[in-house]
């Protein structure tokens, strides 16, 4: 235990040895994304949900970086102390490369409510449509549709999510073609319409800002942690955070 004069800031005399908290921390990950997803179905309850979108949004790892040339043959360089070799060199659309992790988050997009986590799970490079099909177990039962960027456009996912009641919109990766599918003509002429064009835009006005404001309200750019475990924590113990503060200013709001 460590012991400070005095007390905390939290008004503790004594707080966890930072080894404590770490070791912890190592051991809750699975627990974290639980307990984000359970009090996300709790406000889903509430109704202080909408429709869901989803997205993954890179974090940089704690420095030093490991260069991609040494990356790609598993070379540390001499000197080059405190690496995280479990992070990776993931690709973002507004950040261009970035050697971290990538966070893929579900979140209401209600119009008049603070948004509200509904699932998150974090991986290296992993393909979002394939981290969607591994929890979609872990969304609500109420929600009734997705909106989804261009990564997920898998048909087999999309399927999968129908098949469950759930609406998708999702713009297609690559362009119609030759012979599409029936199907795909419909969704692209639906979000070219008036009306797609409305609901699928409240998904870029929503969840790209929540990205950016939980990185800097939690002062995650870079991550305090390292390594694939205590990071897979970290970042739905922030999201479960994030969700206590909604609930609280819910209870508030209703007095």
């Amino acid at each position: 235990m460590a012991v400070f004069d005095g007390h905390s800031a939290g008004g503790l005399e004594r707080v966890p040895h930072r080894r404590t908290l770490d070791r912890r921390l190592r051991e809750i990950g699975d627990e974290a994304e639980t307990q984000s997803a359970a009090l996300g179905l709790a406000l889903t309850l509430e109704e202080v949900t909408d429709s869901p979108a989803r997205d993954g949004s890179a974090f940089k790892a704690a420095e030093p970086v490991w260069h991609k040339k040494d990356t790609a043959v598993g070379r540390i360089p001499d000197g080059l102390t405190g690496l995280d070799t479990d992070a990776d060199w993931i690709q973002s659309t507004y950040h261009g490369w970035v050697y971290g992790y990538k966070a893929h988050v579900t979140i209401s997009i209600a119009p008049t409510t603070v948004l509200t986590v509904l699932s998150a799970t974090v991986t290296g490079r992993a393909g979002e449509s394939h981290v969607l099909q591994d929890h979609l177990d872990d969304l609500p039962p109420l929600v009734e549709s997705l909106l989804l960027e261009a990564g997920y456009d898998d048909a087999e996912r999309i399927a999968d999510c129908q098949e469950r009641g759930l609406e998708v919109l999702v713009p297609l990766a690559k362009s119609i073609g030759q012979s599409p599918s029936q199907a795909r003509r419909d969704r692209a002429a639906y979000l070219a319409s008036p009306e797609g064009k409305s609901r699928y835009r409240s998904r870029g006005s929503s969840i790209e800002p929540f990205f950016a404001t939980i990185q800097s309200l939690f002062y995650l750019d870079p991550l305090p942690g390292r390594g694939s475990v205590a990071v897979s924590a970290f970042i739905p113990l922030v999201l479960f955070a994030w969700n206590l503060i909604v609930l609280f200013n819910f209870a508030l709001a209703i007095g």
